[in-house]
């Protein structure tokens, strides 16, 4: 609550010693299709933006419009629970989680 002492400074933002963080951006995708179908893989993916992940960050943060994400994850959820066909049949399902400014 509010009017607790203790949340006085939380809730000040001229007292507060925590900063803004990286930031993620989800995508929750439906595909038409079974995994099978498609050939869906059952591992994850990583992507990557080069081999030196500090500067890939640092270019990023410093122009998220125009320099690529440092790092992108694909999964396929679908792949991974035996019992998805059962309950949506010819559906298939991915997510997509990459850096993001907030």
């Amino acid at each position: 609550p509010r009017d607790l002492p203790a949340t006085h400074a939380f809730f000040d933002p001229t007292q507060r010693t925590i900063t803004k963080s990286n930031g993620h951006i989800f995508l929750f995708c439906k595909i038409k299709g079974t995994a099978r179908d498609l050939n869906l893989p059952k591992h994850n993916l990583w992507y990557f933006n080069g081999y030196d992940i500090d500067q890939a960050f640092d270019n990023y943060n410093a122009d998220p419009i125009n320099e690529r994400p440092p790092t992108v994850y694909i999964g396929f959820p679908c792949t991974k629970d035996p019992t998805w066909n059962k309950r949506l049949p010819g559906i298939s399902n991915c997510i997509l989680i990459s850096d993001g400014k907030w």
